[in-house]
């Protein structure tokens, strides 16, 4: 056989053997796992389950500093263990794939890994089901799909808070995730204080749930140009429910990632919580409202005021509808002028101003905006300014915005 090692069971033993037929192991307290996992520190990088029933009776396995290994199957069921995947830093637990793997009541945590791979993995029951854990350096650009997630107690997916090293989850990706939660007090996709996920992109999430008190995705980290595209949540349950939300943004939560298509199914206490008022960004839609801009004298402009920026929209402005709005007393001939200014990724910059002698308001046309585009660029900020012609000033002016 191609594997440099064979995990098997007959009846109610397990063994282990190399490539040659030699013996490795026989009946350990593991099942075998952690004598083929040892074996390959020594020699070769492949392992094979057959497919059985290994109960692991709750001793763990440790896959301690090893890069470059493959942990394949025939989608045995391993029951009862913790699978930890350590690297004292990340180039010592890089370029792994588990695969074809069926587990229950068991954990699989990574801490400090690299671009590792995991696929076509099942979970059932258990706390944590996959967990990445910074507590030396950092978890970055592996790669989770085609997962299903049943049934978890605590949470199905987990970014979680660092121990040591840093805050980075950067770059990871999950793709094709299934999560069933039944479970009261259980979360799908966790992101908790102190976990960066910035750069993390998922697709094609679907997320079931059937009971009160339970959360979808749980945000309370921050999720700095993350993208969630294609996120299903549907639930299950009468209406009225309670404590069930799709998405939950915690105090804790600092940028939330953009959610790219998001479908809601069935009865929800609320789709997205946010008690703390988390700016929240999606594909297309934003706002921002009553903002005051400074009013220069003299026909000089006032200082800036930035109505939208890359940052808020991490990356992408959507196109903007801006209204003027001129209050306050306007002195006999005064004139005062608001400049609106686009600036571009590439420092180019162009502008707009509209002036008004008295009270009013004015909404930026269509044909304002066509002026303010130069083509195929990307938007980086918005900024107001505004100027009287007077040496002095009583009137004000605001600005309203609204994004997609």
């Amino acid at each position: 056989h191609p594997y440099d090692v064979m995990v098997y069971q007959e009846g109610d033993h397990y063994y282990a053997k190399d490539r040659r037929g030699n013996l490795i192991c026989i009946d350990s307290p593991t099942a075998c796992l952690q004598e083929s996992v040892n074996y390959l520190a020594q020699f070769g990088n492949k392992i094979y389950i057959k497919s059985g029933i290994y109960n692991l009776n709750n001793n763990p396995v440790n896959i301690n500093n090893l890069s470059n290994i493959i942990i394949d199957g025939d989608k045995p069921i391993i029951e009862n263990t913790v699978i930890t995947m350590y690297g004292q830093q990340y180039n010592l637990n890089m370029h792994n794939i588990v695969r074809n793997i069926v587990f229950k009541n068991s954990s699989l945590i990574i801490q400090n890994g690299y671009a590792n791979l995991f696929e076509n993995l099942e979970f059932y029951g258990g706390q944590i089901q996959i967990r990445l854990w910074n507590t030396e350096q950092w978890s970055e650009a592996n790669w989770f799909r085609n997962i299903n997630l049943f049934d978890p107690s605590i949470a199905g997916f987990v970014f979680d808070t660092p121990t040591r090293g840093t805050s980075s989850y950067a770059n990871n990706r999950l793709d094709n995730i299934f999560i069933n939660l039944d479970i009261q007090g259980s979360k799908g996709i966790v992101i908790n204080s102190g976990a960066s996920i910035d750069n993390v992109y998922m697709s094609n999430i679907r997320i079931w749930v059937n009971g009160s008190n339970i959360v979808g995705l749980y945000i309370d980290g921050d999720a700095d140009d993350a993208k969630i595209y294609n996120i299903v949540f549907e639930s299950f349950v009468p209406p009225s429910p309670t404590s069930l939300y799709a998405i939950y943004v915690d105090k804790n939560a600092n940028k939330i990632p953009t959610i790219i298509k998001p479908i809601f199914y069935g009865n929800w206490t609320s789709k997205i919580y946010n008690p703390y008022y988390k700016w929240i960004v999606g594909q297309t839609l934003g706002k921002s409202t009553g903002i005051s801009v400074p009013v220069g004298t003299n026909n000089t402009y006032g200082q800036p005021v930035y109505i939208a920026d890359y940052s808020r929209f991490y990356g992408t402005i959507p196109t903007p509808r801006i209204r003027i709005t001129w209050g306050g007393t306007f002195a006999s001939g005064e004139t005062v002028t608001v400049m609106i200014i686009f600036n571009y990724i590439d420092g180019g910059q162009l502008s707009i101003t509209k002036s008004a002698t008295a009270p009013g308001s004015y909404w930026l046309t269509y044909d304002d905006l066509l002026n303010l585009y130069p083509g195929n660029n990307m938007l980086q900020s918005i900024a107001v300014q505004a100027m009287s012609s007077a040496s002095s000033t009583q009137v004000t002016v605001t600005v309203d915005a609204l994004f997609g």
